[in-house]
Formats: structure tokens, C-alpha cells, sequence
């Protein structure tokens, strides 16, 4: 697996697929998220970024967001797509429904 954690784009994630350890492989994204720390529109593009590597190619077999709810009560730990009060956070839960489910790509 693969974990996303900074702007990136398919070009550069398949970059994994040149090295020894990546060629003829699948890769899912194990983890991906970003924190509180950013505003909304920031952490809305880091979702569809991963979405658009997602959707790139056959290769790549899904992704999984970090995490489900907050770590903690500060804003580098509240990754979740669900804040402490359990509350959807749409800034990032709109994207992540966007994203394709096994056996539709």
C-alpha cells in the first residue's frame, strides 16, 4: 500500500510502479487525510486529488481515509471525517463519496 499525506497527482503516483518493489503490482492507497490545520477548501483538493489518482488507472485499487473520527482535541490530530461530537465533516466526506467502490471501476 501506498500513504498520501501531501499534494500529489497520478503522474507522480505512479512513479511507484517504475520501482522493483511496484512493477506489475496493485496498489491501494492505505492511508491518506489531511488535518484540521488547513482551511476546508485545502483538505476538499487533497481529497479530490487522491480520487483523480484513484481513478487514473486500473492499477490502482482504492483508497482508504485517516481516519474516521479526531485523534485528539487539537488540530493536527483531528483528521477525521467525523469530528469529536461524531458530526460528518462534508468539506471532506462530499469528496470521499465521489470516490469509485470495488467492482465499478
Amino acid at each position: 500500500d501506498y500513504h498520501i499525506y501531501c499534494d500529489t497527482n497520478p503522474v507522480q503516483a505512479a512513479q511507484a510502479f517504475k520501482s522493483e518493489w511496484g512493477r506489475g503490482k496493485q496498489m491501494v492507497f492505505g492511508e491518506f487525510g489531511v488535518n484540521m490545520t488547513v482551511d476546508p477548501s485545502e483538505r476538499t483538493s487533497r481529497y479530490e486529488q487522491v480520487r483523480d489518482i484513484v481513478v487514473s488507472g486500473r492499477e490502482f485499487d482504492g483508497a482508504f481515509a485517516w481516519t474516521c473520527w479526531d485523534l485528539g482535541d487539537t488540530p493536527d490530530t483531528q483528521w477525521g471525517l467525523y469530528d469529536v461530537n461524531r458530526q460528518l465533516r462534508t468539506d471532506i466526506s462530499t469528496p470521499f463519496a465521489t470516490f469509485p467502490v470495488p467492482g465499478s471501476m
